[in-house]
């Protein structure tokens, strides 16, 4: 099975988002900025967990640095919404490692927000204000889980990149 060099849905939307995999598939890295609403939040969130399932079984961790937020008006009910679509992809990962990461106060706190939400998934969650303290956070839980490192290396084809930005 190789990567998937697009995702298989008719979904773009306005805020600018990239999902790149990771160290084989192993990761995800999912960047946003900008302005986000409901519309765009659950719209990109339903195109990642539109993958194959076999590609989402082989991901040990996910990285969300929503820490280009701009503006946004997610409300609770899109969280709620999210975190179905988490709920329901613990059946091919059960055992995701998921670090978000904003460094102003909303989107951390949507995040701490999230982390409640998503308890029933059984994931390892965990908010951060910078990306390398997610990072570090990940190297050890996998080190501790897998006995691997993790490089945080791009794989050659991003997941999803909205039309006209590459």
């Amino acid at each position: 099975m190789g990567l998937p060099t697009r995702p298989r849905h008719p979904y773009r939307w306005n805020m600018p988002v990239t999902i790149h995999s990771l160290d084989g598939a192993r990761g995800v890295l999912v960047r946003g900025w900008g302005r986000v609403d409901d519309a765009d939040f659950l719209a990109a969130h339903r195109a990642h967990f539109a993958s194959d399932p076999e590609f989402l079984s082989l991901q040990w961790y996910a990285i969300a640095n929503w820490s280009g937020l701009l503006e946004t008006d997610i409300s609770p009910e899109s969280l709620k919404a999210v975190a179905q679509l988490c709920l329901a992809a613990t059946r091919v990962s059960p055992h995701l490692l998921l670090a978000m990461v904003g460094r102003e106060d909303l989107p951390y706190g949507l995040s701490r927000m999230f982390e409640v939400l998503a308890e029933d998934t059984g994931w390892a969650i965990q908010s951060f204000r910078d990306e390398p303290g997610a990072r570090k956070w990940i190297q050890e839980q996998i080190a501790d889980r897998y006995g691997r490192e993790v490089a945080f290396r791009k794989d050659p084809v991003a997941i999803w990149e909205p039309a006209g930005s590459t």
